[in-house]
Parts: structure tokens; C-alpha cells; sequence
């Protein structure tokens, strides 16, 4: 009666470790292209498994991608400015290898307008507009520049060549 009893303990006990059958690999290949009008190929995509440990990988500069996947993983294809797809590989594939095209289709957001102010508020900027010094234009620059005690004063300052020393004299 032990040795039954023990048998039995044996079977259950493996029946509850039994692991599930590992699904079979294939091989996952495509290119990436826009769903629009000019089906232009999407660059960098992310690609995540999401069946399996979220593996994930990056198609290249010309949205090529290829790696392993199990049968009836689901892989889901991301990029900037494109929705997102979620594809399900198939069971039962022949040559254990997948090949699709992947349209990933274009998703704007239209913002509203921003308005940016250097000022936190009204007030400071009344305050910096009135104390603000403005530059002169051109003729006032000019008329500054004939003023006598103006030219007198630059004169005074610049430095004499040979020719003017002795035409003073």
C-alpha cells in the first residue's frame, strides 16, 4: 500500500512541474512603410515582443527588420508621428519563416498656439518697456557727430600725424 501511495505522490507530483511545450521559432521578416500615399519606408522603428520578455529590436535606416519570434507572439511596431500596430505571427507556418510588409499609418496632433512672453507679467514688462534706453537712427547720429563741442571733443582726443603738426604751427 506504501509503494502505491508513493507512486501516486510520483505521478502528481510531476503532472503539476509539467511545463508546456515550448512553441516552435520562426523567422520574422519585413519592411517597415508608411500607410499614406507614398508609402515611403519609416527608419528606425521599434519593435517589441510582446509575447516574450518584451524582447524588442530596431529596423534599420531603410525600415528592413528580421529576427526570431515564436508561433502566435504578438509583436507590436512603434515609431514617432505613426499609430501603432500590433501584429500576431500565425500557427502552422511551412518554411518557419514570416515575411510581411508592415503599414504603419501616420498620427498628427494639432496643438493649440503657444504664446511666450519674457515678462511674468504685464506690469514688468510696462516697467522694462518705459526705462528701455533706444537706440538713435541714423540721422540722430549724424547730428551728434557735427556738433562743435562734439568734434572738439574727439579732436582733443585723437592723435596728431606729422602733416598736421606742422600745418598748425
Amino acid at each position: 500500500m506504501k509503494y502505491i501511495l508513493g507512486i501516486l505522490l510520483l505521478l502528481l507530483a510531476t503532472g503539476v512541474f509539467a511545463q508546456e511545450k515550448e512553441r516552435p521559432l520562426v523567422q520574422f521578416t519585413g519592411i517597415i512603410h508608411s500607410d499614406d500615399s507614398v508609402h515611403a519606408v519609416v527608419p528606425y522603428a521599434s519593435i517589441v515582443n510582446l509575447s516574450y520578455n518584451k524582447q524588442s529590436v530596431t529596423s534599420n535606416y531603410e525600415g528592413y527588420f528580421s529576427f526570431v519570434v515564436h508561433e502566435r507572439d504578438s509583436i507590436r511596431f512603434t515609431c514617432v508621428g505613426y499609430a501603432p500596430v500590433t501584429i500576431v505571427i500565425p500557427e502552422h507556418i511551412n518554411n518557419k519563416s514570416y515575411i510581411i510588409p508592415v503599414l504603419l499609418k501616420p498620427q498628427i496632433f494639432n496643438l493649440p498656439a503657444a504664446r511666450v512672453f519674457p515678462w511674468a507679467t504685464v506690469d514688468e514688462f510696462k516697467k522694462y518697456f518705459l526705462t528701455m534706453k533706444v537706440a538713435d537712427d541714423d540721422l540722430a547720429i549724424v547730428i551728434k557727430n557735427l556738433n562743435g563741442a562734439s568734434r572738439q571733443a574727439m579732436q582733443q582726443g585723437l592723435a596728431r600725424d606729422g602733416s598736421e603738426s606742422i600745418a598748425n604751427e
